[in-house]
């Protein structure tokens, strides 16, 4: 199976504990400057129940932050992000 060229993830330990947390999702995205058609089944397939709610993803996402959460669900699935600025 081919895997999405504009994203790479994993899923990690944190070193210190995170609440709700056991696993973080960390998730590196540069999508194309064109519709996203696919994505999330890697990203699910790859971190499991963490993609739902214990997520860091980024990069550079072809938008500016407040269209991110738009192209959140084809990527990662789950609820919005919240934004840390």
């Amino acid at each position: 199976r081919r895997r999405h060229p504009g994203l790479r993830g994993g899923k990690v330990q944190p070193p210190t504990a995170v609440e709700g947390c056991p696993s973080i999702c960390v998730v590196a995205v540069h999508p194309p400057h064109q519709e996203i058609t696919r994505g999330y089944e890697d990203v699910s397939r790859v971190c499991g129940d963490a993609a739902q709610r214990c997520v860091l993803a980024i990069g550079d996402w072809n938008v500016d932050a407040n269209g991110v959460a738009g192209l959140w669900s084809r990527f990662i699935g789950g609820a919005a992000p919240h934004f840390v600025e």
